[in-house]
């Protein structure tokens, strides 16, 4: 590479180069080792830490019915973990992908010219590869919502009996649940309401961060991973749960970590996503 540029340097004017191969593939000489947040490989989505946390809640339609965060810790950490699991496994195609492409050229290039075409092949493979997993993650959102589907955990709409007197049976009906009251946010019309994520009993928590609402997949990304950067914040959730507290120990994310990473703890999880 040296003798190349030195060549290229003293006759610049002249020289010519043909290439013995004019296609080399990439993963002859790039090594690409993608990151990723470190919720992913945290505790936090492991089923282990999970099942020891919600290990003894039952009446989960008690605490639906209240608004209560627990009917929906479980969802959400079962979605981040799906959203990681999905992540790497996209990311790590794409990179098999791009990898598995060749560096197409005649002549020897230039530094300035190689480093330029190798800029605009991972510019393009950065681009493409999220546009996969949002457009595919946007259509799952639109069929859950444009089919009005009921969430098993009567989030979005619930069961209400109507009695009309002098009629002896009762009517049943599929109500929609309202979120953020001052606004009648009503799931009928939209899977986005939202309300802050809070233990309601026996007293109101707020969690920060967190939210609920309609689906809770749609409410977990709206939220953010602070609480699950702050260890107060960790035990606030562990000490409202009914698990064995020894086993749900966790240490918090790394905030010093955010230096190295492209999104704060108050990023919006559909952003990272």
């Amino acid at each position: 590479m040296l003798k190349a540029q030195q060549i290229q340097t003293d006759y610049s004017d002249t020289a010519q180069c043909p290439c013995a191969k004019i296609s080399i593939p990439l993963d002859r000489f790039i090594n690409i080792q993608p990151t990723f947040h470190q919720i992913c490989s945290s505790v936090f989505v492991t089923d282990e830490w999970r099942n020891e946390l919600t290990a003894n809640l039952s009446n989960m339609s008690y605490y639906v019915q209240i608004g209560d965060y627990r009917a929906f810790i479980s969802a959400h950490l079962q979605f981040v973990s799906g959203l990681c699991q999905q992540s790497i496994v996209q990311v790590n195609d794409a990179v098999r992908s791009f990898m598995s492409t060749s560096l197409v050229t005649g002549q020897l290039l230039s530094q300035t010219t190689f480093y330029t075409r190798l800029e605009n092949l991972l510019s393009r493979a950065r681009t493409n590869a999220p546009t996969i997993f949002v457009r595919a993650f946007q259509l799952a959102r639109d069929i859950n919502h444009g089919n009005g589907l009921m969430s098993v955990y009567g989030s979005n709409f619930e069961f209400v009996t109507r009695r009309n007197p002098p009629a002896v049976v009762s009517t049943l009906l599929i109500q929609s649940k309202i979120y953020n009251e001052t606004t009648n946010c009503l799931c009928a019309q939209g899977s986005k309401c939202l309300n802050p994520a809070m233990f309601t009993s026996p007293t109101h928590v707020e969690i920060k961060g967190l939210h609920i609402g309609c689906l809770p997949s749609e409410s977990l990304l709206a939220s953010t991973f602070e609480c699950f950067y702050d260890s107060n914040c960790i035990d606030l959730i562990r000490n409202h749960m009914f698990g064995n507290k020894n086993r749900t120990l966790a240490l918090p994310l790394n905030d010093s970590d955010v230096f190295n990473s492209n999104y704060n703890p108050n990023t919006t999880i559909n952003n990272i996503a």
